[in-house]
């Protein structure tokens, strides 16, 4: 799955031999150590999600945020693939309902 993502970057032939060569400078690979930390922080997360709240509010929607605690995750496998699945709630969204239709097969419903 990870080498579908990487070709989906679409990337020309210049951009990766620059993108490959900047991995290597020690410079640049601080620089992105400390993005990363930056983004990842708790601070900016909430500064993020203030000016979006703001932002929104001013265009005269609610906004909630909803963070997923995990639940637990199914595994499978088919021919040496392997499928996860995670299942997460938070208190903003509903529990699922489910229903059975006629043709046997139940519709799962989350709101």
């Amino acid at each position: 799955m990870a080498d579908n993502c990487v070709n989906d970057l679409n990337l020309s032939a210049e951009e990766a031999v620059r993108l490959k060569e900047a991995f290597k400078d020690e410079h640049f690979l601080k620089l992105f150590q400390e993005y990363i930390e930056d983004v990842n922080s708790t601070d900016s997360r909430k500064s993020y999600e203030e000016e979006i709240i703001a932002i929104e509010k001013e265009r005269g929607f609610d906004v909630k945020f909803i963070l997923p605690d995990p639940v637990y995750v199914m595994k499978f496998t088919d021919n040496n693939v392997k499928i996860f699945i995670n299942i997460c709630s938070n208190q903003h969204v509903q529990e699922p309902t489910s229903e059975k239709k006629n043709s046997g097969n139940f519709v799962i419903k989350c709101k």
